[in-house]
Order: structure tokens, then C-alpha cells, then sequence
């Protein structure tokens, strides 16, 4: 098996982008790999009736993003944390940061939309399994939060294609 030497875990910096964490700081201790940490900010501009487009985000809006990426990364301990800021739609800035990166790993969490949620909003977690040319092992938050939920503390990883999924 091809050794692991960078792992890029992508968030949202939301409470269910962060079940990832555990399980990307366990892979990276194996290694020891680099954990990349990337946050795609999605731009979605206002666009005028005279035809300008002006962006609904401030400019003070990425120095608060770039201070809560920092933040976040402190919360991977014991491992080497590099962190990213891409911007455009989150699935594709994924993809082409892994492949920029070189990452031999994406470590993700899914949010579990489902119905019409799913519909309009969409799976990132979907799009970057089938986008991806490295392995990409997702994490259910529900399951990450759950201490022990196969009452022997161990994790079960299910195989599924070039993706696993965990359950902690």
C-alpha cells in the first residue's frame, strides 16, 4: 500500500465538517502525513440592475474566515496542520486543491442532506467521491459524536469503491 503523506480535509467550520478531525489525525499519525485543511469560500455575487455585480461578502468577510481556518487547525493537535483558502464552488475547489496538493487522501465528513434539501444544496461529499482520484474516506458527524456506538470502542470502516466510510 502506497504510503499517506498528505491528507487534505476539507470544512465548512461547522460543528459536522469537524467529526472529520479525529479520524484525519489518526491517519496522519500513521504516516506521519501533512493534514491540509481547506476552507472554499463560495462567492455568490449580487448582481445589479445596471449590470454591475457587487459581492455579497465584505472584504473584512476573508480575514474573519482566514482567523476561524487558524482556529480550526489548532484543534488537529499532535499532527503537522497546513491550512487553505480557495474560493469558488466548494466541490470543485476540493478537487483542485487535491489534485494541486498532491493529496493521497481526502478526509471529509457528510452533512447527510436528504430530500429536498439534498436536491437544491447538493452533496459536496458526493461530488468529490466521484471527482476524486485519491482515496476519500468519509465520516457521518451523527456516528463521530456517538462514543462508542458498536459497544467495543473500535471504528468500522465499510469499503465502498475508492471511498470508505467510517463510523466511530
Amino acid at each position: 500500500m502506497a504510503r499517506i503523506r498528505r491528507i487534505l480535509v476539507p470544512t465548512d467550520l461547522s460543528a459536522a465538517a469537524r467529526a472529520a478531525y479525529p479520524v484525519a489525525v489518526e491517519q496522519a499519525r500513521r504516516g506521519p502525513s501533512e493534514v491540509v485543511l481547506l476552507h472554499v469560500m463560495e462567492w455568490y455575487p449580487y448582481v445589479t440592475l445596471e449590470g454591475g455585480i457587487i459581492p455579497l461578502q465584505p472584504p473584512e468577510y476573508e480575514a474573519d474566515i482566514r482567523e476561524r481556518v487558524r482556529s480550526e487547525a489548532a484543534r488537529l493537535k499532535g499532527v503537522r496542520v497546513r491550512t487553505e483558502i480557495r474560493s469558488g464552488p466548494a466541490a470543485d475547489g476540493i478537487l483542485r486543491e487535491a489534485k494541486r496538493g498532491k493529496a493521497d487522501l481526502i478526509v471529509m465528513s457528510t452533512h447527510g442532506r436528504r430530500g429536498f434539501a439534498r436536491w437544491m444544496l447538493g452533496s459536496v461529499a458526493e461530488r468529490v467521491v466521484r471527482g476524486a482520484t485519491c482515496p476519500v474516506l468519509t465520516v457521518k458527524p451523527s456516528a463521530a459524536a456517538a462514543k462508542t456506538p458498536d459497544r467495543t470502542g473500535r471504528r468500522t470502516m465499510t469499503p465502498i469503491g475508492k471511498t470508505v466510510v467510517v463510523s466511530v
